[in-house]
């Protein structure tokens, strides 16, 4: 199977996303439930202990037997409920209670390793001390957990600290971070039509399923880092407006109209159908 990028489209996506950044950074993020639960932590544990917890479960949020919107939810309630520090206990307990155990053992060593190390830390005595330089951040985690810096669950994890930043009312500096490539982020790229690939007579979301995690992921990463670029709107803070509208769009069952219609329902944000149009062109031809 070949997978390039289409050049010529990712320039047309990222002047269609071009004037959302403001929007994205100003209106969405807020609403982003994923920030919601940033939030409940803040509220009742303060920046230091939240900078660490969302770190922690961030570099967990995989293989998930939930969404991700209330994976999240759940570990905001679970441990806005804990008083002191926390520990691999609460981890097992949380992740036992959300019925998200699929390599529970592996997890827990990450849990065990980011604990021990300089960067927990630093983060128990200053939670907002990376705001500045976010890619800092996730250089440390990388090293900790002995991954690669732009894996999925570090990116991932700097975005979400990002969140707490944002809750401090610090503007996060995600420098040139890339994208986390998850599913959602994954189906975009292909809906958008910025891949080119012999997949036409393959159903699309097993498509995007297989290139979760696959070799193609680099592509994918690569395809939106360009959208970035040419847009201005750092991939971290793009992925807050991709991983909502994917997750609008799979309910609206790719209506452009409709997906608009769900996403201002639910967000209050109002997005351009022309954006909708462009970002699902090629979810028909491709399903």
């Amino acid at each position: 199977m070949g997978v390039k990028i289409n050049t010529a489209r990712t320039l047309t996506v990222a002047s269609m996303l071009k004037p959302l950044g403001n929007v994205i950074k100003k209106n969405l993020v807020e609403v982003d439930p994923q920030y919601r639960a940033v939030q409940l932590l803040v509220d009742f544990h303060g920046y230091n202990l939240t900078s660490l917890l969302v770190i922690l479960n961030s570099v967990i949020s995989y293989q998930l037997n939930l969404p991700g919107e209330e994976y999240w939810s759940k570990f905001a309630e679970f441990f806005s409920r804990v008083k002191g520090d926390v520990d691999t206990e609460l981890f097992k307990q949380f992740l036992t209670s959300v019925k998200c155990t699929r390599l529970v053992d592996q997890k827990i060593k990450r849990i065990e390793r980011l604990l021990r190390s300089k960067l927990a830390a630093e983060l128990r005595i200053n939670g907002l001390f990376y705001c500045s330089n976010i890619k800092d951040l996730s250089r440390n985690i990388a090293r900790t957990l002995n991954t690669k810096v732009h894996s999925k669950t570090v990116v991932f994890a700097s975005k979400m600290y990002g969140y707490v930043c944002h809750s401090a009312g610090i503007e996060p500096n995600y420098s040139d971070l890339p994208i986390p490539v998850d599913y959602r982020n994954a189906l975009l790229a292909l809906t958008s039509c910025i891949l080119e690939s012999d997949i036409y007579t393959v159903d699309i979301k097993k498509c995007a399923m297989k290139f979760t995690g696959t070799q193609y992921a680099h592509i994918i990463q690569k395809a939106w880092s360009i959208i970035c670029d040419e847009s201005g709107i750092p991939c971290l803070l793009l992925d807050t407006f991709t991983w909502l509208f994917t997750r609008e769009a799979m309910k609206a069952g790719f209506s452009p109209r409709i997906t608009v219609e769900f996403f201002n329902k639910n967000y209050g944000v109002s997005i351009p159908v022309e954006v909708a149009i462009t970002l699902l062109e090629c979810a028909e031809k491709r399903a």
